[in-house]
Formats: structure tokens, sequence, C-alpha cells
């Protein structure tokens, strides 16, 4: 967001998928981000937490799951919910909305404080969603 990394995508022949990386400009530091990141990540608007969504295989389907990952700790990325995609940080950066499937597909919302809320119900099936004042 400031121009503190780089994000770099990648392929290898020798691993299914796409790989993420992110990098520091002046090559200090590279970090592997993950493997099968279905979108471009999403940073936090302070810049010390970045969320995407990966996608795992199940037998012959797959699903994705919502991470967010704290640059300023020490710990790996964290598992916000499996079946879950399109994360949008909120613009108070008090927390992070995203759409949780499979169908009805509900729209989900992560407090700063770890808990989870859901804003839909199962009678509406989300498809899209923005923040607005």
């Amino acid at each position: 967001p400031d121009s503190q990394w780089v994000m770099i995508r990648t392929t290898r022949e020798s691993i299914e998928g796409n790989m993420y990386y992110l990098a520091r400009p002046d090559a200090s530091a590279v970090l592997q981000l993950a493997q099968n990141i279905e979108s471009t990540p999403v940073w936090s608007n302070d810049g010390a937490q970045i969320s995407y969504s990966i996608y795992r295989e199940m037998g012959n389907t797959y699903y994705a799951e919502l991470l967010v990952w704290d640059l300023t700790s020490f710990l790996p990325a964290q598992v916000v919910m499996e079946y879950a995609q399109s994360p949008v940080w909120s613009p108070d950066g008090e927390g992070i909305a995203f759409i949780h499937y499979p169908q009805p597909q509900q729209l989900g919302y992560l407090q700063k404080n770890g808990q989870t809320r859901f804003l839909t119900d199962d009678t509406e099936s989300v498809v899209g969603f923005a923040f607005v004042k």
C-alpha cells in the first residue's frame, strides 16, 4: 500500500496453480504468500494485513478458503472461513466482508476482534456487495 512490498504472481511447471510472493523493493525479503490464490490479494487500509481466497481440492471438486495474514506477527495466515470468497476490507478498517457459499450465498463480516457474523440469512443469495456511506 505504501510501496513497502511488491506482489509477485508466478507459475511453475512442477507445481499446479499459481504462487504469490511478497518482496521488498530493496530485495531485503521475499516471502511466499500462498499457492492457488483465486484473485489478487487485498491489503487492509493500514497495510498491516492482507486477505485472499485460495482454492483447495476435495475429490473432483474444489472449494475456497478465506485467509487473513497479519504481517505484524510471525504467525502464518489464519483461515477465516471455508467456502468463502471475494474479501473486501471495510473503509474504517474495522473488519472484512466476504461471500460465504454454497447456496444460498450469504454476506459474512469478520470483525477486528475475530468474531464473524452474517448480515444476510438463508432466504436470499448474495451475488455482490459494496461499502457505501
